[in-house]
């Protein structure tokens, strides 16, 4: 038996983040971003489709979020630090 498959391949935006970005802590996975300089949050995301540049993220960023793209693991040691001194 065959049959005949056809591929839509519009394209449809996706927001990609470097895989170096995200941050796994338990069962969430986040990222840091940048609120003003030198000002980050820590945002929880949803991911998608691991692929060859990104990681597609599905809830939790918009375009145009600045993010931490590599050392995202110092910050969360720096907030944890801070936040057992309080």
């Amino acid at each position: 038996m065959f049959a005949r498959i056809v591929i839509d391949a519009a394209r449809i935006p996706v927001l990609l983040v470097p895989r170096t970005s995200l941050i796994q802590k338990g069962d969430k996975t986040f990222v840091f971003v940048e609120k003003r300089p030198g000002v980050f949050e820590q945002r929880d995301v949803e991911t998608g489709i691991d692929g060859d540049n990104g990681v597609q993220i599905t809830s939790g960023l918009k375009a145009g979020d600045r993010i931490v793209a590599q050392g995202g693991t110092s910050l969360l040691g720096t907030a944890l630090k801070a936040s057992e001194g309080n």
